[in-house]
């Protein structure tokens, strides 16, 4: 089961630095209030990797080597493909159900979509990096998905190449902007390694937007995993 580990930072690279809890509890008080602060005031991010779900292509690595290391010609095919199909998962149905304007994905699969609660009696609206209202998704009312990487199922949102990220990371950008609103909130991930590359090209992204510092953030990791402040550190 994921441990809770409290990200602080900035810690002494880019990127918040994680401490885990030393005594064997769910979460730390402190950070249980925040969540719980966050929460009722619709201001709590949950940011998701590819941790969970069932799906076989679930990164952009991933989908880069199914297509042959970058063909976008053979994105279309994918959309349909079983591969970036998962099965739904409890715990990204409960996060749903905590009725926040927006979850938000570096994964390429679809169980965030999956995992959505018929219960909420509503669909909920997919965003890409640069979809145009990707930046006014707090000011909706219904539920919103933000992939970052993109959506195999929506092949044009798809962030695939270098040249893709060239407009993505201009100051005046949409995923600029709504990265500063998603880090003005509190921000709590779910389902990454601390190595992971795309959270540390996150970090990076966000750094950009913040002038050379990540806002504090909480994150989960597994138990057992490597110290987690080492390991972001050494990452960066």
């Amino acid at each position: 089961a994921p441990r809770p580990v409290q990200c602080i930072g900035p810690g002494r690279g880019p990127g918040p630095e994680c401490i885990e809890m030393s005594k064997p509890r769910w979460i730390d008080g402190g950070v249980f209030r925040t969540l719980r602060s966050a929460t009722r005031s619709r201001k709590l991010v949950v940011i998701v990797g590819p941790g969970h779900g069932s799906a076989e292509i679930s990164t952009r690595d991933a989908l880069k080597e199914a297509l042959g290391d970058g063909d976008r010609a053979a994105l279309a095919a994918l959309a349909d493909d079983a591969r970036v199909k998962s099965k739904a998962e409890e715990g990204l149905h409960w996060v749903h159900l905590l009725r926040q304007p927006c979850v938000v994905t570096t994964a390429v699969d679809d169980v965030l979509a999956a995992s959505f609660p018929a219960e909420l009696e509503m669909e909920p609206r997919s965003f890409g990096p640069d979809s145009k209202g990707v930046a006014g998704v707090f000011d909706r009312k219904d539920a919103s998905i933000v992939h970052l990487h993109g959506r195999a199922a929506a092949p044009d949102t798809v962030v695939l190449t270098t040249k893709d990220r060239k407009s993505l990371v201009r100051p005046d950008s949409r995923y600029h902007a709504f990265l500063r609103q998603v880090f003005s909130r509190t921000v709590l991930f779910t389902g990454f390694s601390l190595d992971d590359p795309a959270l540390n090209e996150l970090l990076e992204d966000v750094t950009r937007v913040f002038n050379g510092h990540v806002p504090a953030s909480i994150a989960l990791v597994e138990s057992g995993s490597t110290d987690p402040a080492a390991a972001l550190r050494a990452s960066m």
